[in-house]
């Protein structure tokens, strides 16, 4: 025999007084007569809501925001051709960088675009090669991130090969920061600045990776690991003349052997030392990585170049 429907909600139970059954609010001979227990339902409901309600409008912490990206060491160009150009730049963290070159200084619709990632696999400094440029041209670039941009920079391509052109370039090298403490600031740049070279030739020993002034000043020993090497660069760029010179006109850069140790050889110089020498200096100067030729004595690929400027000037980088 069967009793009628119990309301359960807005569902029904049908309750069978001759088979054993589960029934979720007790005894089936109580479960057809008892009241719903409303009272419990609604109170629980309630806690639920108000519990709900409660995460809504509890305070939120906001994340904060990122600082600014910063280009501490300013931005360089280099290896230029009549047709293209390197760009280099360094920021302080991992970023997705846009340069921007302009045909004048009015900034207004970039003559071309290029992007790059600056990762800390390159120590965030980021370079590339930008082109086709018009021969015998004054060029402006800047690098940019969202909410970030770098200074200005400049430079000149080289006039076409078929025509012959009047040059001014400028070179020095020899650039230990170490030597501030004489009153040594890289003045002579400024002065090269003022000249207006078409070209700087960096003239080798761009930075002093072995100076006695490491032990005297800092109390260490010459460079011997990556981070050594890429704070001496880091240093040097540091001195607002040497950061105005690279920005204002284009770099051929040579290495010596300073930038490694003092009167190295190829074949006797400690492989790590040279390799995290050698990776230093390609991360911060403008140039570009060509495999031109090889030669076994020589512990890398040489980094010889050669650049015409005009139909008459010629350019020769001698890996030394």
């Amino acid at each position: 025999m069967r009793n009628r429907y119990a309301m359960a909600g807005s569902s029904f139970l049908e309750v069978d007084r001759r088979r054993p059954r589960a029934y979720p609010y007790g005894h089936p001979e109580l479960c057809a007569h008892t009241t719903f227990p409303w009272r419990s339902v609604m109170r629980s409901a309630i806690r639920f809501v108000v519990l709900f309600l409660g995460t809504l409008i509890a305070p939120v912490t906001l994340p904060e925001a990122a600082a600014p990206l910063h280009f501490p060491q300013g931005v360089a160009s280099g290896d230029v051709t009549p047709f293209s150009a390197v760009l280099w730049t360094r920021v302080d963290r991992g970023a997705l960088l846009t340069v921007e070159v302009f045909d004048g200084p009015q900034f207004q619709e970039p003559a071309l675009r290029r992007r790059a990632f600056a990762s800390s696999s390159s120590d965030f400094t980021v370079k590339v090669v930008v082109g086709p440029l018009r021969p015998d041209h004054v060029y402006f670039y800047r690098w940019r991130s969202p909410g970030a941009m770098s200074e200005t920079g400049t430079f000149k391509t080289a006039p076409s090969t078929l025509h012959s052109a009047d040059v001014r370039f400028a070179y020095t090298g020899d650039s230990d920061g170490l030597f501030s403490v004489f009153g040594n600031s890289f003045a002579t740049l400024d002065a090269v600045r003022a000249e207006a070279p078409d070209f700087f030739v960096y003239l080798g020993d761009t930075i002093y990776a072995d100076s006695p002034l490491r032990g005297t000043l800092l109390g260490l020993g010459p460079a011997a690991s990556l981070g050594d090497f890429r704070d001496i660069y880091k240093l040097n760029r540091g001195f607002p003349a040497l950061r105005s010179l690279l920005s204002s006109t284009s770099t051929y850069a040579i290495w010596d052997d300073h930038e490694v140790q003092d009167d190295y050889a190829g074949q006797t110089v400690d492989p790590s030392l040279f390799a995290n020498g050698r990776q230093a200096f390609l991360e911060y100067l403008p140039m570009r990585r060509l495999h031109l030729l090889d030669d076994s004595g020589c512990a890398a690929p040489p980094l010889f170049r050669a650049f015409r400027w005009g139909r008459d000037v010629d350019i020769f980088i001698p890996d030394e």
